[in-house]
């Protein structure tokens, strides 16, 4: 039937209770780290696919990840910056 839902066994439903309250202590603790942090994870899923022979390494791949590490980059750099209001910079 199309647009059945399975139901969840019950292995699965402590692991996604888990990852949900890893997920709240994380964003109740320091929410622009955890937005900097989110960008090691589509190289760090690309890095373990080639290490498990699912992906090949090629110079494309290298340097997607080199623009995403350097995205992670700027938003450190914003992340760490202070923040002041605007209507201060119209001086």
């Amino acid at each position: 039937m199309l647009g059945a839902r399975s139901d969840t066994t019950s292995a699965t439903r402590p692991s996604r209770r888990a990852a949900t309250l890893a997920g709240v202590a994380a964003i109740g603790r320091d929410l622009p780290q955890l937005g900097v942090l989110s960008y090691g994870a589509p190289v760090l899923s690309t890095l373990l696919l080639c290490l498990a022979g699912h992906a090949e390494a090629s110079p494309r791949l290298l340097a997607a990840c080199a623009l995403v590490a350097a995205g992670g980059l700027v938003a450190t750099a914003r992340a760490g910056a202070p923040s002041t209001p605007r209507a201060n910079n119209l001086h």
